[in-house]
């Protein structure tokens, strides 16, 4: 956004599509003060745009002023399509910084249900490991990894192990209790 040197109103467009106010949070005012400052310095790509319009308009007026037709139906014309140069320029611009955006945007939603995924995984294979033990008569580790008392058969599972008490019932065939009460190494299942 900084090399684009504007910020694009993302609160209007998130409020167009419904998304509600907190859409602009991750834009503080450092970006937004930086994109101005390579503005005004002439070397951002809207910089670059701006100044190729107003270029543009100087020549067409220059042009039709030596011919003595500045005052005609061609100037307007000519800005017009100058305008029009510009806009579509603006719009080519701005839809591949949202392009990219929307890239990292993608990237970043990827890599977190990556690491839901990893972490699903760590938590089936943990309860496997414990439900193999336990069905072989080893401790059960706790719940918690700080605790201590680990220790004892698999039969009387440690009091604050929460997991361990799941197993035993599921050994025992007994019903489980919700998922959302279960938690081993400090993760919840």
């Amino acid at each position: 956004m900084i090399q684009f040197g504007e910020v694009p109103n993302f609160a209007q467009s998130a409020s167009d599509l419904g998304l509600g106010d907190s859409f602009n949070t991750d834009i503080n005012q450092s970006i937004t003060d930086l994109a101005n400052q390579n503005t005004q310095a002439g070397t951002s790509t809207y910089a670059n745009l701006q100044t190729a319009y107003k270029n543009q308009v100087r020549g067409i007026k220059q042009y039709l002023a030596a011919r003595g037709l500045l005052s005609s139906g061609e100037t307007g014309y000519r800005l017009g399509n100058a305008q029009q140069s510009y806009n579509q320029g603006l719009y080519d611009d701005t839809n591949k910084l949202l392009s990219y955006l929307s890239g990292i945007q993608s990237s970043y939603n990827t890599a977190q249900q990556n690491e839901e995924q990893q972490q699903t995984s760590a938590a089936n294979d943990a309860y496997s490991r414990a439900i193999t033990a336990a069905q072989s008569g080893q401790a059960l580790p706790p719940s918690n990894p700080n605790a201590t008392d680990n220790s004892g058969p698999a039969t009387s599972p440690n009091a604050n192990s929460a997991m361990a008490q799941a197993i035993q019932r599921a050994i025992a065939g007994a019903a489980l209790p919700a998922a959302s009460n279960l938690h081993y190494g400090g993760m919840q299942l």
